[in-house]
């Protein structure tokens, strides 16, 4: 009779629950608990976060407001993209340039004391030599003037700067004291000078970032001064990067912003910080693995960021903040590399879709290795390789045309025009690498 009764009373309870329409609900997924750290801030505001979570949290988030910090790299524990795929391609080597071929504008070629000038009008080419005591020269980023220098006199005091265009008319000349020593342009009218402290073995580190500098405008002849560098952290790069390009710290045209190494004692590690002159701001920065690179920062085409090489991989810093790695050579962050970037010899086509450099399929260049060239498509993101003759591993140069079709590339062992797009090469000079091309 009791079981009896239990049964009923368990009977009435069931209908009594599916008269008020209610279902046994299936227990909620547990909100995932995100921890901050503050480093992270930036990161986690770029990070989308899923409507449904957001509806599933009761209590209102905080404002994270965007810091200039710089924005982690994946760890191992993070998704990581898929490793960039290296594509080989073949170029057939030809002794004369394709008739077809549509080459402008002259390539300025340095052999030790000496400029070569090859004035290209579609397959064909004049060439020209300045031979004096050249020990230095560099062309404007928009490739419509060629800086070369000369001792005056039999003194070594004083260098003349001069400026020229591409049909080899002299345009300016400033005579300045040779402890002013040259690290590069700021746009197409600037130079950038600074003041020398000891010998050459200091030309990249303390003459770079401890020293008093100078804008000058050689054809207005005005100038600037700029006190020693004094941005975050760039006092202790030199100690912390493995090595410095002497074009490590780079200003953009308008005198805004400079691209400089950074040593952070509290991340602790190596960065390329981006530093707003006039704000006093750290815009974005990245971490240099293994604090390694070989070639100095690159402005991309419209000055909006830079470019910067680490041993390993390649990495963009932009004017508003973001960054983002371009390569993925490696796997996992702890990989071995398999292929090395050697940067100094990097360039970006003046339409801003291609960027040269060189890599090793070595952990690093040794005496057996050959320098390979690759090419990074700014918009895909594919690399493609191409073999190339030569076995200077070091003096290596590779250089965009004006139209950003054609390439000079080669060494102290002659130089070479190639077409990527039409999978060909043919040499030029047997003597020199390729400077830069004027318009």
């Amino acid at each position: 009779m009791a079981r009896k009764s239990l049964l009923i009373s368990l009977l009435l309870l069931a209908l009594a629950a599916g008269c008020t329409g209610q279902a046994s609900e299936p227990p909620r997924p547990a909100i995932p608990t995100i921890h901050v750290e503050p480093t992270q801030l930036a990161a986690l505001t770029a990070t989308r976060i899923s409507t449904a979570l957001l509806t599933a949290s009761r209590t209102p988030s905080p404002t994270i407001k965007p810091s200039p910090t710089w924005t982690p790299l994946p760890t191992k524990a993070s998704a990581l993209p898929l490793p960039t795929a290296v594509v080989t391609e073949s170029l057939a080597t030809v002794s004369q340039i394709p008739i077809t071929a549509s080459l402008n504008g002259t390539l300025v070629v340095w052999e030790r004391s000496k400029l070569h000038f090859l004035k290209f009008s579609g397959s064909q080419f004049q060439t020209s030599v300045l031979q004096r005591s050249l020990f230095g020269a560099g062309v404007s980023p928009d490739q419509n003037w060629l800086l070369y220098n000369i001792y005056v006199g039999d003194s070594s005091d004083n260098i003349a700067w001069y400026i020229q265009d591409q049909d080899a008319k002299l345009q300016k000349r400033t005579i300045l004291a040779s402890t002013w020593r040259y690290f590069g342009w700021a746009g197409g009218d600037r130079l950038v000078f600074r003041k020398m402290i000891g010998g050459w073995d200091n030309y990249g580190i303390e003459t770079q970032f401890n020293t008093p500098g100078m804008i000058l405008n050689p054809f207005t002849g005005e100038q600037m001064l700029l006190p020693p560098a004094d941005y975050p952290g760039v006092k202790d790069a030199n100690k912390a990067f493995l090595r410095i390009d002497i074009n490590g710290m780079i200003y953009d045209a308008n005198m805004e912003y400079v691209a400089y190494p950074q040593w952070d004692e509290h991340a602790p590690g190596c960065f390329y910080a981006l530093w707003n002159l006039k704000t006093k701001v750290l815009v974005g920065r990245v971490q240099i693995d293994g604090c390694g690179i070989t070639g100095g920062p690159l402005w991309l085409a419209d000055e909006s960021g830079f470019l910067i090489a680490s041993y390993e991989e390649w990495y963009q810093v932009n004017k508003d903040g973001a960054t983002r790695q371009l390569t993925h050579f490696k796997e996992e962050p702890d990989d071995i590399p398999t292929i090395f970037i050697e940067s100094h010899s990097a360039d970006l086509s003046p339409n801003g879709r291609y960027l040269v450099f060189t890599i090793y399929f070595a952990t690093l260049p040794g005496p057996d290795s050959r320098p390979i060239l690759a090419v990074l498509d700014m918009e895909t993101l594919k690399v493609t390789t191409y073999k190339i003759p030569t076995d200077d591993i070091w003096n290596f140069a590779s250089k965009w045309s004006p139209d950003s079709r054609y390439l000079a590339v080669g060494s102290s062992y002659g130089t070479t025009i190639v077409d990527i797009f039409h999978h060909w090469q043919s040499p030029v000079l047997d003597s020199g690498s390729p400077f830069g091309w004027l318009k």
